[in-house]
């Protein structure tokens, strides 16, 4: 649970500079202060923000550091610690932390959500969907139900390069129509944890899908095509065979890709987790997290 147990005092909607000073619009010390009030609106009670921040960097090292010593160093036997630590697996400890990160922003959106509707605000079907939306999140983290997407859109559409992990395609305007939905949503948050909240996304998108085009590329550059086939065998009917083909990567470069990747978005996670607690202690809300 992560608690804040100094006094709670409301935060301010629109927080001002330093005590007893006032910067005009638009002037330097004026956007330092403003940028120093988004970051604050990103943190986490005590030093969760950097003990989550610091183990989100450590993984992707860990799992870059262990790829490079079997395919550079020539190191064997460690498979099973490797396997463990790769953040571009199912299972791993990598998956596992991620979706912790999101099952607890769910927990939160979804304490924030009730505090909002137990004080009237008329955002709180918003709070509510936004959880909702947290929740599946953290489920697909886990079992990447999105990559499910990948095969028959890329089938359809004959996509490769950029878009060979396909289900860009089909997430993208999923993403595009719901940031225009919550706009309104968005615009009546305090200015600090609006940009907390747009800091945040940009972060985790430049990850889940920025980082994604460019392991597309980087898929095509060095992987070797594999081509696999299944037969089902069902009594009474003939039997099904299906082949598909996909590149085999093993290659540090690719590690190095995914490592980016996962990381932004943990860090984009850690800092949404963050911005919602703030909006959990705005909301006087007593918030239970896993």
């Amino acid at each position: 649970m992560f608690t804040d147990r100094s006094p709670q005092r409301p935060l301010p909607a629109v927080p001002p500079g330093a005590p007893g000073r006032h910067y005009a619009a638009g002037s330097p010390n004026a956007t330092r202060s403003g940028v120093r009030d988004v970051l604050r609106a990103c943190l986490l009670p005590g030093r969760w923000t950097w003990l989550l921040l610091a183990t989100s960097l450590g993984l992707a090292v860990l799992s870059v550091g262990f790829q490079a010593l079997r395919l550079l160093g020539g190191v064997t036997g460690l498979q099973g610690v490797e396997t463990l630590v790769d953040v571009d697996r199912e299972a791993g400890i990598p998956a596992w932390f991620s979706t912790l990160l999101l099952a607890a922003a769910a927990a939160q959106l979804w304490a924030v959500a009730s505090a909002a509707r137990a004080g009237g605000s008329p955002w709180h079907r918003h709070w509510r969907v936004l959880s909702l939306v947290f929740g599946f999140l953290s489920a697909d983290e886990l079992t990447s139900m999105h990559e499910r997407l990948t095969s028959p859109v890329r089938s359809a559409l004959h996509l490769s390069g950029a878009l060979r992990f396909s289900w860009i395609v089909v997430a993208v305007p999923v993403v595009l129509v719901g940031g225009l939905l919550f706009l309104r949503f968005l615009r009546a948050l305090p200015a600090a944890s609006r940009w907390a909240f747009v800091l945040a996304g940009l972060v985790y998108v430049a990850g889940a899908v920025g980082m994604e085009l460019v392991g597309g590329i980087v898929v095509d550059a060095v992987g070797v095509p594999t081509t696999t086939t299944t037969t089902r065998v069902v009594e009474g009917r003939p039997a099904e065979t299906t082949t598909t083909q996909w590149p085999t990567v093993d290659s540090v470069r690719y590690a190095g890709t995914a490592a980016v990747e996962e990381t932004l978005e943990m860090v984009g996670s850690v800092l949404f987790l963050g911005a919602v607690t703030v909006c959990a202690r705005r909301e006087r809300a007593a918030v239970r997290l896993p």
